[in-house]
Protein backbone atom coordinates (compact mmCIF):
# COMPACT_ATOMS: atom_id res chain seq x y z
CA UNK A 1 0.00 0.00 0.00
CA UNK A 2 2.93 2.37 0.72
CA UNK A 3 6.48 2.58 -0.61
CA UNK A 4 9.73 2.10 1.32
CA UNK A 5 8.30 -0.04 4.11
CA UNK A 6 10.27 -3.16 3.17
CA UNK A 7 12.08 -2.98 6.51
CA UNK A 8 8.86 -4.42 7.99
CA UNK A 9 8.85 -7.44 5.66
CA UNK A 10 10.49 -9.68 8.26
CA UNK A 11 8.08 -8.70 11.02
CA UNK A 12 4.70 -8.73 9.27
CA UNK A 13 4.50 -12.49 8.55
CA UNK A 14 5.50 -13.29 12.14
CA UNK A 15 2.79 -10.97 13.48
CA UNK A 16 0.12 -12.46 11.17
CA UNK A 17 0.67 -16.08 12.24
CA UNK A 18 -2.73 -17.68 12.80
CA UNK A 19 -1.76 -19.26 16.12
CA UNK A 20 -1.17 -16.35 18.49
CA UNK A 21 1.15 -18.48 20.65
CA UNK A 22 3.63 -18.62 17.77
CA UNK A 23 3.70 -14.84 17.40
CA UNK A 24 6.61 -12.91 18.90
CA UNK A 25 6.18 -11.25 22.26
CA UNK A 26 5.81 -7.49 22.48
CA UNK A 27 9.37 -7.30 23.82
CA UNK A 28 10.68 -9.29 20.84
CA UNK A 29 8.82 -6.94 18.47
CA UNK A 30 10.25 -3.90 20.25
CA UNK A 31 13.77 -5.35 20.05
CA UNK A 32 13.23 -6.07 16.35
CA UNK A 33 12.11 -2.47 15.83
CA UNK A 34 15.14 -1.01 17.63
CA UNK A 35 17.54 -3.12 15.54
CA UNK A 36 15.69 -2.30 12.33
CA UNK A 37 15.50 1.41 13.09
CA UNK A 38 19.30 1.59 13.39
CA UNK A 39 19.60 0.46 9.76
CA UNK A 40 17.14 3.01 8.35
CA UNK A 41 18.97 6.05 6.96
CA UNK A 42 18.07 9.16 8.94
CA UNK A 43 17.37 11.08 5.73
CA UNK A 44 14.67 8.67 4.59
CA UNK A 45 13.23 8.01 8.06
CA UNK A 46 11.70 11.48 8.21
CA UNK A 47 9.94 11.39 4.83
CA UNK A 48 6.16 11.09 4.75
CA UNK A 49 4.61 7.83 3.53
CA UNK A 50 4.12 7.59 -0.23
CA UNK A 51 1.64 5.53 -2.21
CA UNK A 52 2.90 3.72 -5.33
CA UNK A 53 0.34 5.61 -7.43
CA UNK A 54 1.49 9.01 -6.20
CA UNK A 55 2.71 11.31 -8.96
CA UNK A 56 5.84 13.45 -8.75
CA UNK A 57 3.67 16.55 -8.33
CA UNK A 58 1.79 14.97 -5.42
CA UNK A 59 5.08 13.91 -3.84
CA UNK A 60 6.46 17.45 -4.08
CA UNK A 61 3.26 18.97 -2.68
CA UNK A 62 3.12 16.47 0.20
CA UNK A 63 6.80 16.95 1.01
CA UNK A 64 6.53 20.74 1.01
CA UNK A 65 3.40 20.53 3.16
CA UNK A 66 5.13 18.23 5.67
CA UNK A 67 8.20 20.48 5.82
CA UNK A 68 6.06 23.59 6.22
CA UNK A 69 4.04 21.98 8.97
CA UNK A 70 7.23 20.94 10.77
CA UNK A 71 8.69 24.44 10.59
CA UNK A 72 5.42 25.95 11.81
CA UNK A 73 5.32 23.50 14.72
CA UNK A 74 8.90 24.39 15.63
CA UNK A 75 8.16 28.10 15.36
CA UNK A 76 5.10 27.77 17.60
CA UNK A 77 6.97 25.67 20.15
CA UNK A 78 9.98 27.96 20.38
CA UNK A 79 7.89 31.13 20.44
CA UNK A 80 6.08 29.64 23.42
CA UNK A 81 9.37 29.25 25.29
CA UNK A 82 10.70 32.59 24.05
CA UNK A 83 13.24 31.50 21.43
CA UNK A 84 13.39 32.63 17.82
CA UNK A 85 13.20 30.27 14.84
CA UNK A 86 16.85 31.00 13.99
CA UNK A 87 17.95 29.88 17.45
CA UNK A 88 15.72 26.82 17.08
CA UNK A 89 17.29 25.84 13.75
CA UNK A 90 20.80 26.40 15.14
CA UNK A 91 20.00 24.12 18.07
CA UNK A 92 18.50 21.51 15.74
CA UNK A 93 21.53 21.59 13.46
CA UNK A 94 23.83 21.20 16.46
CA UNK A 95 21.88 18.25 17.85
CA UNK A 96 21.52 16.44 14.54
CA UNK A 97 24.86 17.15 12.89
CA UNK A 98 27.46 18.20 15.41
CA UNK A 99 26.55 16.17 18.46
CA UNK A 100 25.93 12.96 16.47
CA UNK A 101 28.90 13.69 14.17
CA UNK A 102 26.68 13.63 11.10
CA UNK A 103 26.57 15.97 8.14
CA UNK A 104 23.74 16.84 5.82
CA UNK A 105 25.63 15.11 3.01
CA UNK A 106 26.35 12.00 5.07
CA UNK A 107 23.50 11.46 7.55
Amino acid sequence: KYLNLDFLDGLIPMMMTHDFRQRPTSQAVLDYWYKTRERIPIASARWPLRKPTETIVETVINTVAAARSGVNNLRYFFEEVGLSLVVCLDMLFYLVCVKDKRTWANP
